[in-house]
């Protein structure tokens, strides 16, 4: 009598790589083995290695298709978890055996629907195999958590741009080549360059990815931003509901001081350009004015105007507020000649420079304690903020949930606001850093350096004025009533000292 072809289906995942589970061959011996004592002759082998959770894994679609087709009677595997550790899985494998009359054998069990005993101890193995999955993937959790925290080690699947990962020490260790590129990427940013700037002079040098692709605004944001540059490790675990950091893990390649310069300075402006405005600096202003009503920022346009005594005469202006209220008006915000507000500006950055002369000199003489009292002001000032933006995001989910404002943007708004309270975190955790390991030698520099700046700025070109205020200027927030009344200008500098 001939009998009909027998499915034999071997997997292996790749977290098992002990040695303690059963390897393909293994598997596939016994699974043989069985066929040769139980006289099936015929049958069909399928083998993979991949994760017991995953339903689009080639061979076991290929094995799906053929009982749906009728092809199989019997399928042979050497335990329930090898098909699947997931409920809904198994349970989806199990409907199509019983519409197609297949029948599951294992070398201890066998497994027939029809049977309501042999049904239940499925169930039951099902149950029990998720039960091992989740107990499997609670325990790699833990072992990556601890890994991080206890070992400081960082974890990943690829080493970040500029390093490499030495498996003999399982430690990353910077790339003798990428490491160059990485810091041109670092000394540009410093300069003052969007992030789309810093792609195009990368690629103009012929300092591409690691695969030799061109650079993008998006992809250097993300490389700045990334932590892991600190010689810090990061892993956060949702099936724990633990995040874990580590710091001195491996070797820098930024400090502290050019990290964070360079998130405030992502923070304070919009890196990508339109295509109409790619790379054109308007003004010294450009990306800085801000709505003092509604807090968003203001476009910088041309104005075009005819006057008898001087014929055409065109200046930049911050142009009307244009955003909408919540209940649907628009903002009322007047705009403003760019000119003004820059006169303005440069008045506070002269009185900015003699406060950090004088700070200076105190420094110069050993004494930190208005360098320490003004951090300390400082964090105050950022917690408060902080506090402000908490309330700020309740106050507009009210305004969604009341439906005094659309999903886009609801969304718009939480995105602006969920990125500056990431800001004011980064740079209060980065004051508490400065203020317990106050180096007076670098804040020193920091001065001169910002002092040096200010002196220069007047014989600066267009383009490096507008770094420079960048710099120097996390915002600017412009309130004018009607455009004949005079203009409420406050501003924020980048390093409140």
């Amino acid at each position: 009598m001939k009998r009909n072809k027998v499915a034999l289906y071997i997997r292996k995942s790749r977290e098992e790589d002990n040695g303690k589970e059963e390897t393909l061959h293994n598997q596939e011996q016994t699974l043989i083995n069985m066929c040769e004592s139980r006289g099936y002759e015929d049958y069909e082998i399928f083998k993979e290695v991949e994760s017991s959770i995953k339903y689009d894994r080639p061979e076991l679609l290929k094995l799906m298709k053929g009982i749906e087709q009728g092809k199989y009677t019997k399928l042979l595997i050497t335990h329930i978890d090898r098909l699947g550790r997931e409920i809904g899985l198994l349970d989806d494998l199990k409907k199509l055996c019983v519409a197609s009359d297949v029948i599951i054998e294992t070398p201890d069990t066998i497994i027939n629907f029809k049977d309501d005993n042999h049904d239940l101890m499925y169930g039951f193995s099902s149950v029990l195999a998720d039960f091992e999955y989740k107990r499997i993937r609670h325990r790699l959790a833990t072992g990556k958590v601890n890994t991080v925290a206890i070992r400081k080690k960082w974890i990943g699947s690829t080493a970040p741009y500029g390093y490499e990962y030495d498996k003999n020490e399982k430690i990353l260790v910077p790339h003798k080549e990428r490491r160059i590129t990485y810091r041109k990427m670092v000394d540009l940013a410093l300069e003052g360059h969007s992030f789309s700037e810093v792609a195009n002079k990368l690629n103009s040098l012929g300092m591409f990815t690691q695969k030799n692709n061109r650079w993008t605004a998006g992809r250097v944001l993300k490389i700045l931003k990334n932590r892991t540059y600190l010689g810090e490790a990061e892993y956060n675990s949702t099936r724990l509901g633990r995040k874990v950091t580590a710091t001195d893990c491996h070797e820098a390649l930024i400090t502290p001081e050019e990290f964070e310069t360079i998130q405030k300075l992502s923070a304070t402006r919009r890196n990508y350009r339109s295509k109409d405005n790619w790379g054109k600096t308007k003004t010294p202003l450009d990306s800085l004015v801000y709505c003092g009503r509604c807090k968003r920022k203001m476009s910088i346009q041309i104005s075009k105007k005819y006057s008898q005594a001087r014929g055409h005469w065109h200046f930049y202006q911050a142009r009307k507020c244009i955003h909408p209220n919540p209940d649907g008006t628009r903002c009322p915000n007047s705009g403003c000649k760019i000119d003004i507000i820059e006169e303005y500006v440069l008045g506070l950055l002269a009185k900015y420079k003699d406060n950090l002369t004088n700070k200076l000199l105190s420094l110069q003489n050993n004494d930190t304690t208005e360098a320490e009292t003004a951090i300390a002001i400082r964090l105050e000032a950022l917690s408060d903020d902080e506090k402000k933006q908490s309330n700020r995001l309740k106050r507009l989910t009210d305004l969604y949930l009341d439906e005094m404002m659309d999903k886009d943007e609801y969304e718009s708004r939480r995105k602006e606001m969920l990125d500056k309270d990431k800001a004011i975190k980064s740079e209060m955790a980065y004051l508490e850093s400065k203020l317990s390991n106050l180096d007076v030698s670098t804040v020193e520099d920091k001065y001169e350096e910002i002092i040096g700046m200010i002196d220069s700025y007047k014989d600066m070109p267009l383009e490096e004025k507008n770094k420079t205020m960048r710099l120097l200027i996390s915002r600017i927030e412009l309130t004018k009533a009607t455009t004949t009344s005079t203009p409420k200008i406050d501003v924020w500098f980048m390093e409140n000292l």
